[in-house]
């Protein structure tokens, strides 16, 4: 938007401007709908409410001349029943003398039989009717001919027509069944006593009443005739005014919604000092407000047909003014509730809604400092709550609904239930997104991350949680993988950078064994030196095969293998030295097993295994040792005493330069457990390690293969 369109469309004159075109349409529109409903909206004056009530009336009339108005009996004294005096009497709630009573009943039967002739004869000049009594076979009518049965033909081949009998109309176009009284709506006087009576012999009267073809002015039917046919005219243009008026409210709306709270002095929403007040206050003035204009404008409806019709006395201006003060009451709601639609918006558009709403606030940092046991505790009773309270006030008019609409009434309970139950249904499955995410950062996929779309604040921050404990945990993982990286390749340098220095040693003190040295100490020094370098060796060798495991630098030839023969030929060649350290060997459990392994990396395994059991298990005891197959495995099981504690896990055991010795007293680089896991490892095996107190057991297992067992060549080792 330019900027000179942008000054004139926030300005204050603008807004002003918008404002009073709002209020005007507004009040044409409730003027319209308020002519609209004045008017009678019948298609013809004959289906008009207007014309049914005047044609009941007129009819009323003439039953009440069939029934009650025989003038040579109304009006004498002496057909005026003791009951009759005693009912006037006390509707009249006056003392009064019998024949006070008595004149009093024959001068409203004048008036009223004055009225009938009034409204039948006098006045009348558009209504034909007829009414006869069977049993007398007293006719009264303002038709000519003698011919019962031809007038009665005429009357009803009209289009409009009333039949009756001496208290009920019988046609149903008239009523909703065959039992409307003609006093129903009470036209007549009620101080009247004796209207609208039931009697014996009310069967033996026929009242018909029937509207003219072609109107005449000088009654109340021509003047209702001509008034519908102008109120149909001024109909049209209330109906064009109403939807004229509905499509410029809706363009105002847009409008002002657009350009409520700019300013062309300042960018961004302006809020004003009622735009600030707390959001429930804000609220609670409407709700009064709202009270007290609705309050006056159902005080002025139950006045509006006295009030506007007195104006009306003095004249149609009058009555119109009365109709424009309703009309400018009703605007008064329309005021208020803009004033609270403009804050709101105001509030939505500078995003600061909830910021206004105290409640809100209150609960955010009651609901921050809450424990997560109790936030999950009020969730839940939270939405069970909304749910039954939804179903309470669905239910509060089922019985009369149902009556009404049948099996249907239940709808709105269903699909209430049915969307509460999507909301939960959606609740538990971003739960259990979060706990796969879990599981699966559990499981090593530390790059999983937890999705989710709107939802619970509450499930969004565990979401976040998890998602950040995965990147934490790949970051921490990370780091090690990199530092055991750098350590297993430092390792390796200064392996092999150890292995030419130690050569030259080692070949030195070869060389000092061979000269002829008669000190028996110097000789001393010499052996200490062989087998000090020759250990050393042994671990730097060690270390460059432990370094070529972990790294995977090893490649495993795998083949079929029999793990029985191995295991033997193994323990034939640490007999002596077992046999030395006073160890004896128990091997009743020696199956014939076939494995798909590496025959060299087997070997090493084993032999590890052994020279463990030499070095570390307690002299004079038993080692059991046995081979067998379970599931898809094969076993390799050798359990021994230790000769020291093992105060230690055993998945510390098969870490590097760990021994079960930590006094380091002994011979042992710490590496052979942590090469046979890796070997094992390459192998698709696994080796399980169990300490019982002093007790030791190593259980080696590798896959099976299905075929003829092969023997172990020697050249394997």
């Amino acid at each position: 938007m330019d900027t000179w369109l942008k000054k004139v469309a926030y300005s204050r004159g603008s807004k002003g401007i918008t404002l009073v075109a709002i209020y005007l349409v507004t009040f044409t529109l409730i003027l319209s709908f308020t002519g609209i409903t004045l008017f009678s909206t019948a298609p013809s004056y004959v289906d008009s409410a207007e014309f049914r009530e005047l044609l009941v009336k007129k009819a009323g009339y003439l039953r009440d001349w069939i029934v009650r108005y025989d003038e040579d009996k109304i009006f004498s004294e002496e057909e005026i029943t003791p009951e009759q005096i005693e009912n006037y009497i006390s509707a009249s709630g006056k003392t009064m003398t019998k024949d006070e009573a008595i004149q009093g009943i024959l001068t409203d039967r004048r008036n009223y039989y004055s009225m009938i002739q009034n409204e039948l004869v006098i006045t009348n000049k558009n209504l034909d009717y007829f009414a006869i009594d069977n049993e007398t076979q007293r006719v009264i009518t303002n038709m000519q001919g003698d011919n019962t049965d031809e007038i009665i033909k005429q009357l009803t081949n009209r289009a409009d027509y009333l039949v009756g009998n001496g208290y009920y109309i019988l046609n149903l176009k008239y009523g909703t069944d065959t039992h409307v009284s003609y006093y129903s709506d009470q036209y007549t006087m009620e101080s009247n006593y004796y209207a609208g009576e039931k009697f014996e012999g009310q069967e033996n009267y026929r009242v018909y009443v029937a509207l003219k073809e072609v109107l005449v002015p000088g009654d109340d039917f021509y003047v209702g005739y001509k008034y519908l046919n102008s109120y149909q005219e001024q109909l049209k243009f209330l109906y064009n005014v109403c939807v004229v008026g509905i499509i410029l409210l809706i363009l105002l709306g847009i409008y002002w919604v657009c350009i409520v709270g700019k300013s062309n002095k300042s960018e961004g929403i302006v809020l004003g000092f009622w735009d600030r007040v707390p959001f429930e206050i804000e609220c609670l003035m409407g709700v009064i407000g709202n009270i007290i204009s609705f309050s006056l404008i159902v005080q002025f409806i139950r006045w509006k047909g006295d009030l506007i019709m007195s104006m009306g006395i003095n004249g149609p201006n009058y009555k119109m003014l009365g109709i424009m003060i309703f009309c400018g009451i009703c605007t008064l709601p329309i005021s208020i509730n803009l004033r609270l639609f403009s804050s709101w918006i105001k509030r939505l558009k500078s995003h600061t809604m909830l910021d206004h709403i105290m409640s809100y606030r209150l609960a955010r940092e009651w609901y921050e400092h809450m424990p997560n046991k109790v936030k999950n505790f009020v969730l839940i009773i939270g939405i069970i709550g909304i749910n039954i309270l939804g179903d309470c006030i669905l239910l509060f008019d089922i019985e009369e609904m149902f009556y009404s609409y049948g099996i249907l009434a239940f709808m709105p309970i269903v699909i209430w239930n049915l969307l509460w139950g999507a909301l939960i249904l959606r609740l538990f499955i971003d739960y259990i997104k979060i706990l796969q995410g879990a599981k699966a950062i559990t499981q090593g996929e530390l790059e999983r991350k937890v999705e989710l779309g709107k939802t619970l604040p509450i499930l969004k921050e565990m979401a976040d949680t998890v998602n950040s404990m995965g990147t934490g945990l790949e970051k921490a993982v990370g780091q090690s993988v990199k530092s055991e990286h750098l350590k297993t390749e430092l390792i390796t340098n200064v392996s092999h950078d150890l292995k030419t220095p130690l050569t030259s040693i080692i070949s030195y003190i070869d060389l000092l064994k061979g000269e002829n040295i008669d000190n028996p100490v110097a000789r001393e020094y010499i052996n200490v030196l062989d087998e000090r370098s020759h250990r050393l060796k042994q671990l730097v060798e060690d270390l460059v095969e432990a370094s070529k495991a972990v790294t995977g630098n090893l490649k495993a030839e795998i083949q079929p293998l029999q793990l029985d023969e191995l295991v033997g030929q193994a323990l034939g060649e640490y007999q002596d030295r077992m046999e030395m350290n006073g160890l004896v060997v128990m091997s009743q459990k020696m199956e014939p097993v076939c494995v798909s392994a590496d025959g060299r990396y087997m070997w090493r395994i084993i032999e590890n295994l052994l020279s463990n059991v030499c070095k570390y298990a307690m002299p004079h005891t038993r080692v059991y040792i046995e081979v067998y197959r379970e599931g898809q495995y094969g076993y390799c099981i050798i359990k021994n005493i230790s000769k020291e504690p093992l105060n230690m896990d055993t998945s510390e055991l098969t870490e590097r330069f760990v021994r079960g010795d930590t006094a380091r007293t002994t011979e042992g680089s710490g590496l052979g457990l942590a090469i046979a896991e890796s070997l094992i490892a390459l192998q698709h095996g696994g080796l399980e390690l169990t300490v019982d107190g002093d007790l030791f057991k190593a259980a080696v297992k590798i896959p099976l293969v299905e075929s003829k067992p092969i023997s172990l060549d020697k050249e394997n080792k």
